[in-house]
């Protein structure tokens, strides 16, 4: 399979800090054997491309933590937290786009070591899966979360699959423009590792195609217990 960089966010920087991207490649993702773990161009819909995604988004996502307000308050050091455990994971993952077609649902499959719990990711969703982060000089992010079940295929040890939107308001006189995006978002635990699967689609009227979603994350899944 050919890797290559690609700007795209992953799904826990998605939760924590919406709207934040992060580039450059990192080499030795590539090398990493949890590669071997993840699903290939052969998985996704035709015309998609598999491309390699950063590994090392802790950085980013505390930064953009810390530049924003949050409503309610307590969700920014729960936001905080979910970035130190990120810093502190190991991450190989992938991405999957239809370059001829940017309203397509974008795709991402991560395999992460020493992850965030689930049960602590459950409790931000609880929590703060709702909330209104207010970003100095740009304009404000809403968020609305909603947890699913997972597809009765998906076998592991604990999941957590929820769907949100974000919709971004910007400050008068702003040139950005007022934008939403829909995400439906999954983890599954096995022994030694997690998996994150997303989907992502832009737009307002946008939906999330939840047939694609639960077989790819099952797939997802049903790879990893194969290969490991």
């Amino acid at each position: 399979m050919r890797y290559r960089a690609v700007l795209l966010v992953s799904g826990l920087l998605l939760l924590a800090a919406c709207g934040t991207t992060t580039q450059s490649s990192d080499p030795s993702a590539s090398q990493s054997p949890d590669m071997d773990l993840l699903l290939t161009a052969e998985d996704f819909p035709p015309g998609y491309e598999v491309v390699q995604a950063k590994s090392d988004v802790g950085r980013a996502q505390q930064q953009a933590v810390d530049g924003r307000a949050y409503q309610p308050p307590e969700c920014a050091a729960l936001f905080a937290n979910q970035a130190r455990y990120t810093k502190e994971s190991r991450r190989s993952g992938i991405n999957a786009v239809d370059p001829d077609q940017p309203s397509f649902p974008r795709y991402s499959n991560t395999i992460i070591r020493q992850a965030e719990p689930i049960p602590h990711r459950r409790e931000v969703v609880n929590r703060c899966g709702d909330n209104t982060a207010t970003i100095p000089g740009q304009g404000t992010m809403a968020m609305a979360t909603q947890q699913i079940a997972a597809p009765g295929d998906v076998k592991a040890d604990d999941t957590l699959v929820f769907t949100f939107s974000t919709t971004f308001q910007p400050d008068p006189g702003s040139n950005a423009l007022r934008s939403q995006r829909r995400t439906v978002i999954g983890y599954a635990d096995l022994p030694g590792l997690q998996i994150e699967f997303y989907e992502q689609v832009d737009g307002f009227g946008s939906e999330a195609d939840m047939t694609s979603f639960n077989r790819l994350i099952s797939s997802a899944v049903r790879q990893a217990s194969t290969v490991q």
